[in-house]
């Protein structure tokens, strides 16, 4: 199932944040559930990878239970009509997701970055299934393809 719409869900938040210019955070695999080890130590991630980090914990994490989650029920969308409006309020939080301890000279929050949601895709990739986010952000020149494990809980 594909959500494609005719218009990109396009952020209105003025205060931007590069994607390049996010913090170094640990590195974790989400498809493994699990903190990666480089060399005996922590993996880190930063700038885009970091960004692209956020934007699959954020997504996985459920909106009920923290209030920085964005995770709603597309993951058990059955047809596309549901699939359609589960994405279309995915791509609304996504680009209007800004954390409680933002500040003009401290912006936290997917919303700073992610410029526009281009299209949101539920396929299996090597017998595991995934959504792909494709988005704009701020400093990047391309668009991302954020590739999102179903959650294995």
């Amino acid at each position: 199932m594909k959500w494609l719409p005719t218009t990109p869900v396009v952020s209105t938040i003025q205060e931007r944040l590069s994607a390049n210019d996010y913090l170094r955070d640990m590195k974790f695999d989400f498809e493994e559930g699990d903190l990666v080890l480089e060399n005996g130590d922590f993996g880190t991630v930063e700038g885009i990878d970091a960004f692209i980090q956020k934007v699959v914990k954020f997504t996985l994490t459920e909106k009920d239970q923290f209030s920085y989650g964005l995770m709603n029920n597309i993951f058990q969308a059955s047809d596309q009509a549901e699939f359609a409006a589960e994405a279309f309020d995915l791509a609304n939080a996504l680009v209007s997701q800004v954390l409680s301890d933002s500040k003009p000279d401290s912006l936290n929050g997917l919303g700073h970055t992610i410029e526009a949601v281009e299209s949101i895709e539920k396929t299996t990739i090597n017998e595991k299934d995934f959504l792909l986010i494709t988005l704009r952000a701020t400093g990047v020149d391309d668009a991302l393809v954020i590739r999102v494990p179903y959650p294995w809980w």
